[in-house]
């Protein structure tokens, strides 16, 4: 009986410890960001609106509207150059979706800087869930999937550095643009 009871208390001991120990899931999610931040994201968690959510997502048992969020991670670059001539934009994955950009729902900000990036959106891995542009960032939603990996963290990057390249060049064209309009 006094062996049940130190079992029982060793148990009580040392049972939350064991909860604190990281899972296997949260130790590739764990090497994965670091392989990320290596390679010069700066990684955060965003949470970013679902396109077409289930009914059972939009509204709680009690009637209540609920907003449904995918838990995305932010990886985010930073452009070489300030985009002063392209307006900012958030698209998100939307299989349905047709218009602005096949497979893509425009969720804020203009069109226009979206002229040539359907092919390269389409590259971008299965569960990246949005694709964001300000100023000076441009920012892939992705919800790490498994198999995520080190090895697919370098080809989001050569896939985000592509859209970047299309990015600048746009942009370039229109400051072009703008400083032809100027000249009398």
């Amino acid at each position: 009986m006094v062996w049940v009871i130190i079992i029982v208390v060793l148990l009580a001991a040392f049972g939350p410890i064991l909860y604190l120990v990281p899972s296997r899931r949260d130790r590739r999610l764990a090497r994965v960001r670091q392989q990320a931040r290596l390679s010069g994201f700066v990684v955060e968690l965003h949470p970013v609106r679902q396109t077409n959510p289930e009914l059972a997502d939009r509204v709680s048992a009690g009637g209540a509207v609920k907003t449904p969020m995918h838990q995305s991670v932010g990886y985010t670059l930073m452009l070489p150059s300030r985009l002063d001539f392209l307006s900012s934009w958030r698209v998100l994955r939307d299989d349905e979706a047709t218009v602005p950009v096949p497979g893509w729902q425009l969720d804020e900000g203009g069109v226009k800087s979206l002229v040539g990036l359907p092919d390269l959106l389409a590259e971008l891995p299965g569960d990246v869930v949005g694709v964001e542009l300000k100023t000076q960032t441009l920012t892939a939603f992705w919800l790490e999937s498994p198999p995520a990996a080190e090895a697919e963290v370098q080809a989001l990057k050569t896939e985000m550095e592509r859209i970047m390249k299309r990015l600048i060049s746009a942009d370039e064209l229109q400051r072009a643009a703008a400083d032809d309009d100027e000249i009398p």
